[in-house]
């Protein structure tokens, strides 16, 4: 009995949820790969310096931004399932072509296509599963996705680990291959489900600008802002145990650890908590406790010993991922109930716009303003606030009831 219960606690409740949840676990595993691999083959086999590895992802992520408005109204235009299809099979070519990378140029150029395409893929992805589930389903099947997202990407980590240890180019070859090919598992489920998806009308409304609806900018930016808890655990945390805390910088990789099964176990059930535009509400300000204790946290941990602050420093971390998960949950449920029905692409594209901008302006704001001391973690708990104040503000539309 307590197995089924923790099975449908869990588990997607529609043929869609699960599979996408099965093909994107094995997606992600791929992903979680080649992100570890990718670093260390252009440094110690193509010979590019660790310097232009970065500017290639700074000019990568700036050239994303360009993405997801785009991609969002090609989804309206022509179907999530048809350019979602597309954009898989494109990123299965795009990601093979590492295979053949052998100079610093090859390797800007593939880094910039891709990331237009994974960014790009991320709204087309959430219109897909507008268009394949029930209203009431569909927070929930973006959950079970970023779910199972975590686990396949969390294999995928260490399974890099053996690679590096091995060390040659054909073992860096065979696990950008195995990433590649993982796209197109996920590209057979698109395709089984776009039967299923709600389909493009002949006549239909137009596609009605975001950048004219005030409140869901609102909402947007507030999202982009709570977003910043991503920067906090993947660029400031490092940074932050080696500069700044007492406690050992090998925390670095059970701290993360530690948010990723937290991820894992919270999100899911999280999602009751946000059905509907009021509850979703309720629960973005619930996030903002969390969020902001988990500042406070890392400022005391600032000003102890190497045990205290260890133990500051896990609970911060606890902290920043209960809000991170009550956060995401509320977003994308709002997200997609003040989109209009057929302008979700576009809508949705705006609001991936802040996610994919937060990639940009996250770590900086980290470096030069969080990592300077206590005015930087009052700073970071500020932003969280102001986001929250955001949301709210945004998501007060009582005229509309999206369905």
């Amino acid at each position: 009995m307590n197995l089924r219960r923790l099975y449908e606690a869990y588990a997607p409740r529609t043929r869609a949820g699960r599979l996408l949840a099965g093909t994107a676990a094995v997606d992600s595993m791929g992903s979680g790969l080649f992100l570890a691999l990718i670093p260390v083959f252009v440094v110690t086999h193509v010979g590019i310096d660790p310097v232009e590895v970065g500017v290639a992802l700074g000019l990568a992520n700036l050239l994303g931004l360009l993405a997801p408005i785009p991609a969002g109204w090609l989804a309206d235009r022509y179907g999530a399932g048809r350019v979602w299809s597309v954009l898989l099979l494109t990123r299965a070519i795009g990601y093979a072509g590492f295979l053949f990378v052998d100079s610093f140029a090859a390797y800007v150029v593939l880094t910039c296509v891709v990331s237009l395409l994974d960014r790009g893929s991320t709204p087309v992805q959430q219109v897909f599963v507008v268009q394949v589930e029930q209203v009431d389903e569909r927070s929930r099947s973006i959950a079970v996705l970023r779910t199972m997202r975590n686990a396949g990407m969390s294999i995928g980590l260490l399974v890099s680990g053996v690679v590096i240890a091995m060390n040659t180019v054909t073992a860096y070859h065979l696990g950008f291959a195995v990433n590649a090919l993982s796209y197109l598992g996920l590209l057979l489920a698109v395709r089984s489900l776009a039967q299923d998806a709600k389909p493009v009308l002949k006549q239909r409304p137009p596609t009605t600008l975001p950048t004219a609806d005030a409140r869901y900018l609102l909402v947007s930016v507030g999202n982009a802002l709570l977003t910043l808890h991503d920067s906090v655990l993947f660029t400031l945390i490092p940074l932050w145990l080696v500069t700044k805390s007492a406690a050992p910088p090998a925390l670095v990789g059970p701290l993360l650890a530690l948010n990723t099964v937290l991820t894992v176990v919270l999100q899911v059930p999280l999602t009751k908590w946000s059905i509907g535009i009021a509850a979703a509400t309720r629960t973005v300000i619930r996030a903002a406790l969390p969020l902001v204790t988990a500042c406070l946290l890392f400022l005391a941990a600032e000003q102890t010993g190497p045990t205290l602050a260890a133990c500051f420093a896990a609970a911060a971390v606890i902290a920043l991922t209960i809000g991170e998960n009550l956060h995401t949950v509320a977003g994308f449920e709002l997200s997609h109930r003040l989109a209009p029905e057929h302008s979700a692409g576009a809508y949705l594209g705006v609001f991936n716009l802040g996610i994919a901008a937060q990639l940009c302006f996250g770590p900086p704001f980290m470096t030069a303003v969080v990592l300077r001391g206590p005015v930087g973690w009052l700073a970071l708990a500020a932003t969280f606030a102001v986001g929250t104040g955001l949301m709210v503000v945004g998501s007060r539309r009582r005229d509309l009831v999206r369905s």
